[in-house]
């Protein structure tokens, strides 16, 4: 069973980094990943799955646990990936 923390000293870091990223998203994957970045379809919305990603984490039991975002894309070559 995982039990909220009670630590907020990395709370006040992590939202702001969080909502940088969901808005230069596309700026986001440039910097930090250009060669995925490059095989992304940006004419077609990316979307972020947060209630997907809560739903995943909270049914797998893990140990530490590092998780920021979950974004749907859709790939030049016509998928999409999440």
């Amino acid at each position: 069973m995982l039990l909220p923390s009670t630590d907020t000293s990395t709370d006040q870091y992590d939202s702001p980094w969080k909502e940088v990223i969901e808005r230069y998203f596309p700026e986001f994957m440039a910097f930090y990943f250009p060669d995925a970045c490059a095989q992304i379809d940006w004419s077609k919305e990316h979307v972020f799955l947060d209630q997907e990603l809560r739903a995943v984490v909270q049914d797998a039991e893990l140990g530490t646990r590092f998780v920021d975002r979950l974004v749907r894309v859709n790939m030049l070559n016509g998928g999409e990936i999440s």
